[in-house]
């Protein structure tokens, strides 16, 4: 059974230990689809509570990044995940100020109806987003 495989299976199981043994062997981007697929397949709020609980063990801008796609994409109708995303996004940012991808993602909690970027926060990240990445269309299209 490949390691994406056997974190699915220690996902669903909620067998948090084999989740922190897997998550080392395996590429951040494989970490994160996994954990979005069983979210979107399941809508058990224990897949972000194994999450927040690998924030506690190792706090890094990819778990708070996790976090917060969890809670703006397959958790977004549970009550207060929009802000619970943000704060989660905010913190990777915190953690990990050279990653431009996690800036421009910031930019979507302008964009929501519920609104929790101002547009004056969000227009000066979209220009600080330029001046780090010029081709930035997230940055150039929120400023249009």
């Amino acid at each position: 059974m490949s390691l994406k495989k056997q974190l699915h299976k220690a996902i669903l199981s909620n067998d948090r230990t084999t989740v922190q043994r897997l998550v080392k062997s395996l590429a951040h981007e494989v970490v994160l689809d996994t954990f979005l697929e069983v979210a979107f397949n399941t809508d058990d709020l224990a897949v972000y509570e194994i999450v927040c609980d690998q924030i506690q063990v190792e706090q890094t801008a990819d778990w708070e990044e996790a976090a917060s796609l969890l809670m703006s994409q397959p958790f977004c109708h549970h009550p207060h995940a929009y802000e619970r995303a943000y704060e989660h996004a905010k913190r990777a940012v915190v953690l990990d100020s050279s990653r431009i991808d996690l800036k421009e993602y910031l930019l979507f909690f302008n964009a929501i109806p519920d609104k929790l970027m101002t547009d004056d926060e969000a227009n000066e990240l979209a220009t600080e987003i330029l001046k780090l990445r010029p081709t930035s269309q997230v940055a150039k299209m929120h400023l249009l």
